[in-house]
């Protein structure tokens, strides 16, 4: 998540989950659920999405947290 600025606007479909997946979870994003109206997706949605460096350094990260590797 370091790569990521304080503030990032990214116009995509999003998923509201409810506060019942949140036992047991370290949460480490959040976003403001005010700013859009909820759906039932998750992100990258569209082609545009995986224009977005911001989003494929991400989405890299994520797959590499999950592998097992640590990219401090």
């Amino acid at each position: 998540m370091r790569h990521l600025p304080a503030k990032w606007q990214l116009n995509d479909e999003w998923y509201n989950y409810g506060k019942t997946y949140w036992n047991d979870v370290h949460i480490l994003i959040t976003i403001d659920e005010t700013s859009y109206i909820g759906g039932e997706n998750e992100i990258s949605h569209t082609d545009v999405t995986y224009q977005d460096p911001m989003y494929l350094q991400h989405l890299l990260g994520g797959i590499q947290y999950a592998m097992g590797i640590d990219n401090n």
